[in-house]
């Protein structure tokens, strides 16, 4: 009877994601985290739970820009859940928000998929209206919110107070193209399985990546509908530390390495922030001496994508163009890309040798190779 109960279980209908609702950051200053993402990167805050809203243990506030929603939550104590996260791990994404069809149903497939219960499900609500959420465990300091709407919510969550904060720019950033996760070496392949069995995740393209010095391995794995992308990087024995495990080491474990944003105009958006003072990584000037002849239909953007350090790469559906900053915390762990897409399906595996040797270059600044 065991062995049967089991077998339905692996059968349970997958979690109906919507897609990803919202990323929670854990963060030092959330006031302070808030205004840097405000003033560099143009997200507006948008709802805000704290003290005053009967918060006993955090302040979070929301931000957004386009599709993006970053929930940047701090501990009010010091030896709250959150605070014990920062000490462990560092800043950085904690918890990645689906949006379900039905959150007891997504988290009761979830559970007889496999998945490890954090929170069970509970309905939260207030007059601005209900959700239902539950929480599953993806590892130790990194979860998923799974989190169904009963009704229109304008302020994020139950509880949360909506900020009426003007536009002050125009955005740059239109939506969350992929969330990239490192994990430890030898456990890629239970990674995949974990999304693909309880998320029921489709898995996609490989790269085994090695320099003179490191050596990455990925997969990416998906949801059917596109709406969720999870590029898993996983360390591989090398000469020197990788940038994946740098990311390790100094996570304390395995976590999300960077989140990258979408945008429909790459060389406004660099600009932009360059000029507010984002700093990327530095791509050697030989990279761009064969990069029309490589990818072609460039013309008079090389220039430039040449003095903005812009990576371009090229499948049978488009253009793919990216740039990677350097780490955003005190901890060299978490970082973003930027990205545009010009009908490329990719993640630019022609451009991940040229980013890594890039890394090593900063590493070796750093003293972490």
């Amino acid at each position: 009877m065991a062995v049967q109960r089991a077998a339905l279980e692996r059968r349970a209908a997958y979690p109906s994601i919507k897609g990803v609702e919202y990323v929670e950051l854990y963060v030092g200053n959330v006031r302070q985290a808030a205004h840097y993402y405000r003033t560099v990167w143009r997200f507006q805050p948008v709802a805000i739970y704290g003290l005053e809203m009967g918060a006993r243990d955090r302040l979070s506030i929301a931000m957004r820009q386009g599709n993006v929603t970053l929930l940047l939550t701090g501990s009010t104590g010091s030896s709250s859940e959150i605070a014990a996260h920062l000490q462990s791990h560092g800043e950085g994404v904690a918890r990645i928000a689906f949006l379900v069809a039905d959150a007891e149903a997504a988290y009761d497939a979830a559970v007889a998929r496999g998945a490890r219960s954090v929170r069970e499900p509970e309905k939260l609500g207030d007059d601005k209206g209900y959700i239902t959420r539950a929480e599953v465990m993806a590892h130790k300091g990194f979860s998923h919110i799974l989190i169904g709407r009963d009704s229109p919510q304008e302020s994020l969550l139950p509880g949360f107070r909506a900020l009426a904060s003007p536009v002050t720019c125009s955005s740059i950033i239109d939506d969350l193209d992929h969330i990239a996760i490192a994990v430890e070496y030898g456990t890629l392949d239970s990674w995949v399985a974990y999304y693909r069995d309880v998320f029921g995740f489709e898995v996609g393209q490989s790269e085994d990546v090695t320099t003179g010095q490191t050596a990455m391995s990925s997969r990416v794995v998906q949801h059917p509908s596109s709406s969720c992308r999870f590029p898993l990087v996983e360390a591989a024995p090398g000469k020197r530390n990788s940038q994946v495990q740098e990311f390790l080491t100094f996570h304390n474990g395995p976590g999300v390495q960077h989140l990258a944003l979408r945008t429909d105009s790459i060389l406004l958006a660099v600009s932009s922030l360059r000029s507010s003072g984002v700093e990327f990584l530095r791509i050697p000037t030989t990279y761009y001496d064969e990069l029309e002849n490589r990818v072609g239909g460039l013309g008079e953007e090389l220039a430039a994508l040449r003095a903005l350090d812009i990576l371009v790469d090229r499948d049978e559906s488009g253009h793919l163009l990216q740039i990677f900053t350097q780490p955003c915390h005190d901890r060299p762990t978490m970082f973003f890309e930027v990205i545009e897409r010009r009908g490329a399906q990719g993640f630019g595996s022609a451009n991940i040798r040229a980013l890594f040797e890039a890394v090593e270059r900063e590493q070796g600044l750093r003293g972490t190779l």
